[in-house]
């Protein structure tokens, strides 16, 4: 059931594909967005997970727009993206909410930059 995974204490039960979402320890969310903004392979599996759209906001600012909320801001989120061969580059997850993220990656001077991002998260939904 989906309280016996969201507690995680179950030793005897089986896991139906259906249900195995609702445990701790599985990504809720995941894409990977390309420099221009767009998912790689687009919002269906295999390509990302629980993401609608993906609004670009200008030079390396994202926000990654969720299909299922989750159900408070007591999530964690991650991100990476690559790397400026001039200046390296670094993402920041700059704004929570329950039903999206925002993205702003930028090179080692201060500059924002379009540079390939993945982004997971992982809470209740």
């Amino acid at each position: 059931t989906q309280a016996e995974m969201e507690t995680g204490t179950a030793l005897t039960s089986f896991v139906t594909p259906g249900r195995a979402h609702y445990h701790p320890g599985v990504a809720k969310v995941w894409c990977r967005i390309l420099a221009d903004g767009t998912i790689s392979g687009g919002t269906s599996l295999p390509n990302s997970y629980n993401i609608d759209t993906i609004t670009d906001s200008g030079t390396g600012d994202r926000s990654v727009n969720y299909d299922t909320d989750f159900s408070s801001l007591h999530y964690s989120a991650v991100s990476s993206c690559s790397i400026d061969a001039d200046n390296g580059s670094t993402p920041a997850l700059l704004t929570y909410a329950v039903g999206s993220i925002r993205l702003l990656i930028k090179n080692s001077a201060g500059t924002a930059i379009d540079e390939i991002a993945g982004v997971g998260a992982w809470g209740d939904q």
